[in-house]
């Protein structure tokens, strides 16, 4: 424009381009802009201040028209209230703030007023431990509780980096709804990101993580998981933290699983865990300020005292103003809380239901001063219990269930004054407990309380009386149990006990804590402490279990029969005898006839006897059978008869009629045929407890044929009908059912895979054993369920069984009952029914004779007949 006329000018040569336009908005007011603040340098709107080594508080007189200004890589520490202006000095047109790699550990209240259009925020590599975003943006001067700074959620904030401090836990309740990104990475003491009412608004929000810090796994992180809200870099997956069940569980896994607990963040970012209460100290300091100041009878005293300490309250102030104090009584934790805030000055966790301390709970906790595990169920002290409590000053462990103090479980603790441990189940305090404080001379304890507990004043007792009568340590409360001439004496007036044998250091140091007794472990299982826990947790034992035993305390049987691993309907068994077991995880298959092998895996050809010779002579043609072999006798020989080596013909029997067993007599009946729909087989009474155990040991094993599709077909029970095990025919599948004790409904039961219903030979098992019942038909897989009845042994000792069907009264009260669903018999063929049996175990045969069911069958029922083979 230089040299050309204004009258001949346009309007629009006099406007500013771009950033000119905010460098020259003020001209023709008479406002006048600041100068680019030194040491910075400015090019347009940007002002850089960085790498500026003197600059330790932010620069005044920062131009209005600034856009970006840049303050990392400097030493600024705080930020104090209104530090870019006010008035007519705010910057407004500020989008970008930078105050990366500073020393900042401390943003007051309004200290980001005035910017009011401010999208970006970095606060990258400082020491800040706490922030309330809104809290800085806000304009008023006075403190503002969380409810007065609604009008700031909607600021203009869109971008905050947080990245490299020292966060321990972030709320959303003090972030503005306009946040789009959040990153808080590289923060290692960083446990919770906390959620609000008000984290709905924030729609849009990511916050960026990593695996640096320790997360707590709990409600509120997995809210913002399942919204998406959290994001990382694969390569850097983090990880629970905690609680103890989730340590270690990758975050994506998490998502799906069942969280409990929700955690808080105060506005001091201090974290509080959930079920507690977390109280700055600093509110409790002047709280007592100020009663004590109340209490001044005169106010010239009062005035004067306050000039005289006001620089001691001063220099309290700023000591107790980061510390908290925790109180988790009576919230039902299980648990000491992790994490705890590493700013606690007390931790209150009594009236709780505790039963295990370790030294790694208190792990940071530098700064604890009072400790109160009171009215738990802690039974155990261990070694270094609470040693990381450098600064504690009281330990309170009364009422609890204190029986064992391990060597050292106090140790670390230079500055303790009271300890407190009345009402517990301590007998013995062994010297190698408490030789900490015994020794140093400069030791600070000055009370011990031991009351109510059964202390035995023996020789081992000798030296805890000097030491407390010396001290004056025990107030007088506690009392000996025993030995019965000293029981109600006071500790501090008795006698020390003579005479006492002389005590080597093995029996000094002994460990009173080993709880591993011979008694722990069952059916002669060896008791060994945990080689990992052991030491520090002495109820931690495992047992070696003897052979055929297993189980926390060798308390279960092994049962390598489970599954059935016998083929071909072969009995598995893991009893040599009475009592003695098999090898553990060993069993044996005692085989039916015709079946061989390890586990009857093998069909054995009868028609083959041993030695090579063929069973059926003069051209006779031999059939293979289930349970033996046939002969088809050319003609002129009879089947009754078999040549010898002479070749003459003698008469002795091979084999039996289908229906009967025992050559040559065949005098045993095998087979029967029920022939209507109401008759049935009564075959007495039958133990059910074959190795007198208290559990039930029962099975039952037939073959059968039939065409019928629905009925009963067997049935054992006690007469009261409230104990049983029965079969049924279902639309042609097999149910089994059993039930062991009334009321039990649904009653355990098992259907089979296959249909049975039609007309071929079928083979099946059914047994209990304790709990499990178990159902087997023919080659199929065996099918198991738990019995979950109010027994697991049938209340009499024999029970009635009917077979092929049950009587008419019978039928008519399961019907009612919904037992069954079909009271009518099995019209069809049964045979070689055998029941809780066993063979000869040595040559390895089966079967075990079946049962003679001749003895059962009336003379004149002929609704009972024989089958047609």
């Amino acid at each position: 424009m230089e040299r050309r006329r204004v009258v001949t000018s346009s309007v629009e040569q006099f406007k500013c381009l771009g950033i000119e336009n905010l460098v020259t908005v003020g001209a023709g007011k008479c406002l006048l802009d600041n100068e680019c603040p030194e040491p910075c340098k400015c090019n347009g709107t940007v002002v850089d201040c960085r790498w500026q080594s003197q600059l330790v508080i932010t620069p005044t007189s920062i131009p209005n028209f600034t856009t970006s200004l840049l303050l990392g890589n400097n030493k600024i520490t705080k930020l104090e209230p209104f530090a870019f202006g006010m008035g007519t000095n705010k910057l407004t047109n500020l989008h970008t703030l930078n105050l990366s790699n500073n020393n900042l550990n401390f943003m007051a209240h309004n200290s980001l007023a005035g910017i009011e259009n401010l999208r970006v925020l970095d606060l990258r590599n400082n020491s800040l431990d706490r922030l309330n975003v809104l809290e800085a943006l806000s304009n008023d001067k006075g403190t503002d509780k969380i409810e007065d700074l609604e009008h700031e959620r909607d600021s203009s904030l869109e971008i905050l980096h947080l990245d490299g401090n020292g966060f321990n836990c972030v709320s959303l309740e003090y972030l503005p709804n306009t946040l789009r990104r959040l990153t808080i990475t590289q923060n290692p003491s960083l446990h919770s990101i906390i959620l609000n009412k008000n984290t709905k608004n924030k729609k849009s929000l990511n916050i960026e993580i990593d695996s640096s810090g320790q997360l707590l796994c709990d409600c509120n992180l997995q809210s913002l998981l399942k919204e998406g809200k959290i994001s990382w870099n694969n390569r850097q997956e983090p990880k629970c933290g905690g609680p103890e069940n989730l340590k270690g569980m990758a975050l994506e896994q998490f998502k799906n699983v069942k969280c409990s607990g929700e955690s808080s963040c105060s506005e001091e970012g201090v974290y509080c865990p959930f079920g507690c209460r977390c109280t700055p100290l600093i509110n409790n300091y002047f709280e007592q300020q100020t009663k004590n100041q109340n209490n001044h009878r005169f106010r010239h005293r009062k005035r004067r005292l306050l000039f005289r300490h006001r620089r001691e309250e001063e220099d309290n102030f700023r000591g107790k103003q980061n510390s908290v104090i925790v109180n988790c009584s009576n919230s039902f934790l299980v648990n000491i809380p992790w994490p705890l805030p590493k700013n606690t000055e007390e931790l209150l966790l009594d009236n709780n239901k505790i039963k295990i301390i370790k030294g790694e709970n208190f792990n940071g906790l530098e700064h604890l001063k009072k400790l109160d595990l009171s009215h738990n169920l802690i039974e155990h002290i261990p070694s270094n219990a609470f040693s990381p409590l450098k600064s504690l000053n009281a330990l309170m462990l009364s009422h609890n269930r204190i029986s064992c103090l391990s060597k050292g479980a106090f140790d670390g603790l230079g500055l303790l004054r009271i300890l407190s441990l009345q009402s517990n189940l301590i007998s013995k305090l062994p010297e190698v407990v408490f030789s900490k404080f015994v020794l140093e001379t400069q030791q600070t304890l000055s009370h011990v309380s031991l009351g109510d507990n059964p202390l035995l004043c023996d020789c081992g007792m000798n030296w805890a009386i000097k030491w407390l009568r010396s001290k004056f340590l025990e107030p007088g409360i506690a009392r000996c149990s025993d030995p019965p001439e000293r029981r109600h004496q006071l500790l501090l007036s008795v006698q020390p006990y003579a005479p006492c044998p002389t005590l080597n250091n093995t029996n000094i140091n002994e460990d009173l804590c080993n709880f591993c007794s011979p008694e722990k472990c069952l059916n002669g299982g060896h008791c060994v402490l945990d080689e990992e826990n052991g030491e520090n947790f002495p109820f931690q034992f495992k047992c070696i279990c003897s052979p055929g035993f297993y189980g926390k305390h060798c308390e279960q049987q092994v049962d390598s029969c489970f599954g059935n691993p016998c083929r071909n309907g072969g009995k598995c068994i893991v009893k040599m005898g009475e009592n003695k077991l098999m090898y553990e995880g060993r069993f044996k298959c005692i085989c039916l006839r015709g079946f061989a092998g390890e586990r009857c895996e093998r069909q054995i050809n009868e028609c083959v006897e041993k030695g090579g010779k063929e069973r059926c002579l003069n051209g006779g043609k031999c059939l293979d059978q289930l349970n033996g072999y046939r002969c088809e006798c050319p003609k002129g020989v009879s089947r009754m008869e078999r040549a010898n080596n002479d070749g003459k013909r003698v008469s002795k029997r091979n084999f039996c009629p289908f229906n009967y067993a025992d050559p040559p007599k065949c005098n045993r009946r095998r087979a029967i045929a029920i022939k209507t729909t109401n008759t049935f087989l009564s075959v007495g009474q039958w133990p059910v407890n074959n190795f007198n155990s208290s559990v039930i040991n029962g099975e039952i094993s037939f073959h059968f044929a039939t065409n019928q599709s629905d009925g009963t077909m067997f049935w054992l029970g006690d007469k009261d009908d409230d104990s049983f095990i029965l079969l049924e025919l279902v639309r042609g599948r097999l149910r089994a059912a059993v039930q062991l004790g009334k009321g039990h409904e649904p009653y355990s039961q098992l259907y089979s895979m296959n249909i049975v219903s039609d007309s071929k030979s079928h083979w099946l098992v059914i047994g209990i054993y304790g709990q499990k019942f178990y159902l087997t038909v023919d080659d199929f897989p065996t099918q198991f369920a738990i019995n979950t009845g109010p027994l697991n042994f049938f209340p009499n000792e024999f029970l009635q069984i009917y077979f092929g069907g049950v009587p008419a009264d019978l039928g008519r009260r399961a019907l009612v009952h919904f037992i069954i669903s079909d009271a009518s018999s099995i019209i069809g063929c049964f045979w070689d029914l055998r029941f809780n049996q066993i063979s000869d175990i040595e040559n390895n045969i089966l079967p075990y004779p079946s049962l003679d069911l001749s003895k059962y069958i009336h003379v004149n029922n002929t609704f009972i007949g024989e089958c047609n083979n």
